[in-house]
């Protein structure tokens, strides 16, 4: 679909990363709300008529440091699509999740003040229903999983 589909990416990481994909031509965001901000604007103005429409909305729902969970319900309540989350705690709840996604996804450690998950060992990417269970296991086992609890 792309270029005719709008993607937008929310992305704390290396700015060197951030860079690639700007010259790849994708919108990279720090803040949820900035995206959404733009978004709304590139509508308005027309620019992009098949975004999708995003209502006013008070720019102050947020913390300051918001968590991922809280940033997707902002872009959610905007009505813009977001990648479908479910949240287990079990390594065979791991293994339906990855299958009711549709057989591949990425696996997260979710704790309050986990920005950085990925340098702690608390991301795992292409994941199959197959691997779930263990790759369930390897997350429990992190640094990032340490951080959380």
């Amino acid at each position: 679909d792309y270029p005719e589909r709008l993607l937008v990416l929310i992305l704390l990481g290396p700015d060197a990363l951030k860079a690639e994909l700007r010259e790849m031509g994708f919108l990279v965001f720090d803040d949820p709300l900035d995206a959404v901000g733009v978004v709304a604007l590139m509508r308005r103005a027309n620019r992009m008529p098949n975004a999708p429409s995003v209502p006013d909305m008070d720019m102050n729902v947020l913390p300051p440091t918001p968590d991922e969970l809280s940033a997707r319900q902002v872009l959610r309540s905007a009505g813009l699509p977001v990648v479908e989350e479910i949240s287990v705690r079990a390594a065979g709840d791991a293994t339906a999740a990855v299958t009711k996604v549709g057989g591949r996804a990425a696996l997260k450690v979710v704790g309050d003040g986990l920005a950085h998950k990925s340098a702690l060992g608390g991301v795992l990417l292409d994941i199959s229903p197959e691997a779930a269970a263990a790759a369930f296991d390897r997350l429990m086992a992190s640094p990032a999983a340490a951080r959380s609890a």
